[in-house]
């Protein structure tokens, strides 16, 4: 089946084992290569980075077809747990389509230098957390060990010294990038560069446009939120802007309740995902969606330092929207469906034409000879329904000239008119 017949994002195809076509030889995965996925031809253009922790991003060629992105990950790392949310997702039109391939014999071939600076950090706990009781016991350990050496006269500094390396060791180890060779593929379209997010946060935007992306993206995390599953993160670079905007890398995604392994940060990530003890929970998503807001607002990313106090411009409704979205305390925040009816509310309220009636009239006796004064009279009245709608009341009362009182007739004619309330359920 061609890439051109693939269905929607919903279907996940998983291909014969690559191991299988090529006799268990491993496949080595560089730049300037040729390998085929099911029917398809892909050539290696560039490595990208590790946009994502453990996930390895390549710009590849789909023969015959457009420009792809290819990342590979180790079975159980993030690429595994963006297939499960794509089976709950189902015909979603904010997702791009995908194409999956299992591969158990894949190595990766990178040249350092090649590799870009990874914006997304994750680090242990140790290097964060330094409130912790945990942490504080390691940091103690050297004193603890040394304490015990002296009382027990049993370990000399440079026993002590050696046994303190070999300690601190083993859990780097742990830690230390998986060396399986099996490996699974995800292979989608990949974004024209000139309509991602990433190029659209380097031009000018009017308010109203900047509200409705950015309602977009509130949109798409409500509808996780909703799966019990959040957004916590975003790749600009890997999501298209349009109607509608599209996503091409979830990885970002995560279980509701779920605590991560290592502390995360990131320009759209909430401060609490820098602690590992923190389970996702909704206004982490509210949080990436103001960071991205006040991207687009202040022309800058939020600084990852969070010592230095945001300066929010005080544009009325997006100042209070990043004020508490944008709060260190969860709680403080706004949830995704109360974020999203903000969103597009004032959208409508920047969007929608305020109309304003200016009304002017006159009168005048004209040329006749038989009369010098003009014994009729008008009125006009105006009520407002709203921005855009207003009833216009007219009346005009003829005198009767040449009869007794016909001017003050006329007035209290026009003034019975216009003192009678309008009915507000009255539509023009």
């Amino acid at each position: 089946m061609g890439w051109a017949s693939c269905p929607p994002a919903t279907a996940i195809f998983i291909a014969n084992s690559m191991n299988e076509m090529t006799n268990q030889n491993p496949l080595t995965i560089k730049e300037n290569i040729c390998f085929q996925i099911d029917n398809l031809q892909i050539e290696i253009i560039s490595y990208l980075g590790q946009l994502t922790p453990d996930i390895y991003y390549f710009q590849v060629n789909i023969i015959s077809e457009k420009p792809g992105l290819l990342r590979i990950g180790a079975t159980n790392s993030a690429l595994n747990r963006e297939l499960e949310l794509r089976k709950r997702l189902g015909d979603y039109k904010l997702i791009t389509e995908l194409l999956a391939h299992r591969e158990d014999n894949i190595t990766i071939d990178i040249k350092p230098q090649n590799t870009p600076e990874i914006e997304t950090i994750f680090s242990p706990i140790t290097e964060i957390d330094t409130s912790s009781e945990y942490l504080q016991k390691e940091c103690l350990e050297d004193e603890y060990l040394q304490k015990e050496c002296l009382e027990d006269e049993c370990l000399e500094d440079e026993c002590l010294q050696k046994e303190y390396l070999e300690d601190e060791y083993y859990p780097e180890t742990e830690i230390s990038p998986n060396i399986s060779n099996q490996k699974l593929l995800l292979l989608t379209y990949l974004p024209h560069e000139n309509q991602t997010l990433e190029t659209w946060l380097k031009t000018e935007h009017s308010l109203e446009e900047s509200i409705f992306l950015t309602s977009q993206i509130c949109q798409l995390c409500r509808y996780l939120h909703q799966r019990e599953w959040c957004f916590i993160n975003i790749i600009p670079q890997f999501i298209q802007v349009g109607t509608p905007i599209q996503f091409f890398d979830l990885t970002s995604a995560y279980p509701l309740g779920e605590t991560l392994n290592s502390g995360l940060i990131g320009n759209y990530c909430a401060p609490e995902l820098a602690y590992c003890k923190n389970p996702i929970h909704e206004t982490m998503s509210s949080y990436t969606v103001a960071a991205l807001l006040y991207h687009i607002i202040h022309k800058q990313t939020l600084s990852t330092d969070q010592t230095i106090e945001i300066q929010i411009n005080p544009i009325p409704i997006i100042y209070q929207i990043l004020k508490i979205c944008l709060s260190s305390l969860p709680e403080e925040r706004f949830p995704l469906e109360q974020l999203l009816k903000i969103l597009v509310r004032t959208r409508q309220n920047i969007s929608t034409p305020k109309i304003n009636w200016q009304i002017a009239s006159s009168s005048t006796v004209g040329l006749s000879i038989n009369r010098l004064q003009n014994e009729d009279n008008y009125g006009i009245k105006q009520h407002k329904i709203s921005d855009t709608e207003t009833i216009l009341l007219a009346a005009i009362a003829d005198g009767m000239g040449g009869m007794s009182q016909g001017k003050l007739a006329s007035q209290l004619a026009i003034k019975t008119v216009l003192e009678t309330p309008i009915f507000s359920n009255i539509k023009p």
